[in-house]
């Protein structure tokens, strides 16, 4: 049998190795054997891991009332969806310096057109914020719906729209 060996814990804990062995006890012996100091094999969970995908990462979650196996996404997948949500957010600071911000200062915009165009892109600026940009992208091609002359009358031009989705595909093509 294939024996995942997990440090025992009270929450979500990844897998320490799977091992083949007889018996689940059998693995983790093994296991806390092959360690100078010996680990203590109380401190460890030997499970029968022989239907998991062992291509994945998988976690033992002793949260649950009859804790059980989770897959979870591996570091270089955490770091994408972090530095995404970083090149989210600074797009969304940059496009509101960019499109809106430079306007109001040459009193072009004021606070009232800027409250209109945040709040008719919020749902633009939670996606970016969020590091979606494509799903950003998919609202403002299949949600937003058309620039309005009231988006127009406060500073959100087709031009504005259209540079937006422009960067947006620009950032999201490799």
């Amino acid at each position: 049998m294939i024996v995942a060996i997990i440090k025992t814990g009270a929450t979500l804990t990844p897998v320490d190795e799977f091992r083949k062995a007889t018996t689940e006890a059998e693995a983790v012996t093994e296991f806390c054997n092959e360690n100078t100091p010996p680990l203590v094999e109380a401190d460890y969970l030997g499970v029968n891991g022989d239907s998991l995908n062992l291509s994945k990462n998988w976690a033992w979650d002793f949260s649950e009332a009859a804790p059980i196996f989770k897959e979870v996404l591996p570091d270089i997948m955490e770091g994408k969806y972090t530095q995404s949500e970083i090149d989210g957010r600074a797009y969304f600071k940059l496009a509101k310096a960019k499109y809106f911000g430079l306007r109001l200062q040459s009193g072009e915009l004021n606070y009232n057109n800027l409250s209109y165009v945040y709040t008719r892109l919020s749902d633009v600026a939670l996606r970016l914020n969020n590091g979606d940009q494509g799903l950003a992208l998919h609202y403002l091609l299949n949600e937003f719906g058309i620039v309005t002359q009231t988006d127009i009358d406060n500073g959100y031009t087709q031009d504005v729209h259209d540079n937006i989705i422009l960067d947006l595909t620009n950032y999201l093509t490799p």
